[in-house]
């Protein structure tokens, strides 16, 4: 998840990452063939989205969702989309788990709000681990999501809507427990 330049570790933005995997679903980014490759890493992503209960993410979304895709990232995290559909962005849940995770919470959140430029943390106690509601405003799109940093593992889910933090912290814990 680090990259070393100038011997300071560069760090990607890990909390958004389920939702930029969403949208470049949504805008035809990756081929069906894609989602589906028998690889190893995409075959233990799957088996990660799969653990994820639809029907209690449904009811904690408000409305009925499925898994539309799911695919390991370049660097060892497992992205599920769930959603109605991938042209449906505001129907859109991004979920995110990376069992490795190099680096300190501090340096995520300080890369992630680099990024992000709007995006504001807070801390947030009953998930276990160090846990973090955030919201941010991209391209017009209010977004809001928790991410839940435990020894090198790092869980989060985000949505392209403000969402009850109260709401949020059951969607973090379905993606705590399918770990």
């Amino acid at each position: 998840m680090a990259r070393v330049t100038s011997g300071r570790p560069r760090l990607r933005r890990s909390v958004r990452c389920s939702l930029v995997f969403v949208a470049a679903l949504g805008a035809g980014g990756l081929s069906s063939t894609a989602q589906a490759a028998p690889a190893h890493p995409a075959s233990a992503a799957a088996t990660f989205c799969k653990k994820i209960p639809t029907a209690a993410l449904s009811s904690d979304f408000g409305t009925k969702v499925k898994l539309l895709a799911s695919a390991p990232s370049a660097l060892g995290e497992y992205d599920c989309a769930f959603g109605k559909s991938l042209t449906d962005m505001a129907s859109q849940i991004g979920i995110g788990y990376n069992p490795h995770l190099p680096g300190t919470v501090a340096e995520h959140l300080a890369a992630i709000k680099h990024e992000l430029g709007g995006f504001v943390a807070k801390p947030y106690a009953s998930i276990g681990g160090t846990t973090y509601s955030w919201t941010a405003t991209v391209t017009g799109v209010k977004e809001s999501g928790m991410v839940s940093f435990n020894g090198l593992r790092e869980y989060s889910v985000s949505v392209n809507k403000r969402m009850p933090l109260p709401v949020l912290a059951r969607m973090l814990k379905l993606v705590v427990g399918a770990a």
